[in-house]
């Protein structure tokens, strides 16, 4: 291999690397967001492989599924044994768990299940709820997907709690989260003289770093 071929290939290793952790790292900030504006009922996803114990990242738990809505197992990316992930709420007393469903399962449920009251739709299918908050934000936002318009959900103070995340995330992904259109988002971020995301990327990193939509979903594969 030349020297030119060599500084090639090391430049695409570092596009990659940035890649993934700008990618991981969107994950990750739109798991806290959705944990800020849910502080009492939000579930964290993840999974630990039971035969090489380990640790999925987020992305690697999407990666895993296999988007068939009777298969709720993903894949560990180390030894290719496939389990059943978690969602977990922890305290500093105890833990909950509850089954993390595909975005495809979650549709699935959704089909399955009259467009009752919030309060009932948390207590009788509370891994739907949670499932449905991570893939789109709220279940207004899911419901939405099969056509429903969902009239129950409560509304969320939201305003104050997303500040810390302005520019850090893009303005579709924040407005997905809280249920409103990115426009409403964005003026908010300009209004505290914030930076929207793709230019702060850019002054931070050398690298082009691609920006998702609605990065659960394309790493949901």
């Amino acid at each position: 291999m030349t020297h030119t071929q060599s500084q090639s290939v090391r430049q695409r290793q570092r596009l990659e690397l940035n890649q993934k952790v700008s990618c991981d790292q969107q994950l990750s900030l739109r798991a806290t967001l959705l944990q800020a504006l849910h502080p009492d009922g939000y579930y964290h996803p993840e999974g630990r492989c039971p035969q090489c114990e380990h640790d999925l990242s987020i992305k690697e738990v999407l990666q895993g599924f296999s988007r068939d809505p009777n298969d709720f197992l993903t894949t560990c990316p180390k030894c290719k044994a496939r389990f059943a992930p978690k969602m977990t709420q922890r305290s500093n007393a105890s833990s909950t768990e509850l089954p993390f469903y595909c975005e495809v399962q979650t549709i699935g449920w959704l089909r399955r299940i009259d467009p009752i009251g919030y309060d009932e739709f948390k207590k009788q299918y509370p891994a739907v709820l949670q499932s449905a908050r991570y893939y789109f934000g709220t279940l207004t936002n899911a419901f939405s997907q099969i056509g429903i318009d969902y009239l129950h959900e409560p509304e969320l103070k939201w305003h104050e709690k997303v500040k810390p995340f302005l520019g850090m995330l893009p303005d579709s992904v924040i407005a997905e989260c809280v249920g409103k259109a990115a426009s409403t988002i964005r003026r908010l971020r300009i209004k505290e003289g914030v930076e929207k995301y793709a230019q702060k990327s850019r002054k931070q990193s050398k690298s082009p770093i691609v920006s998702y939509k609605k990065p659960p979903r394309l790493y949901a594969h």
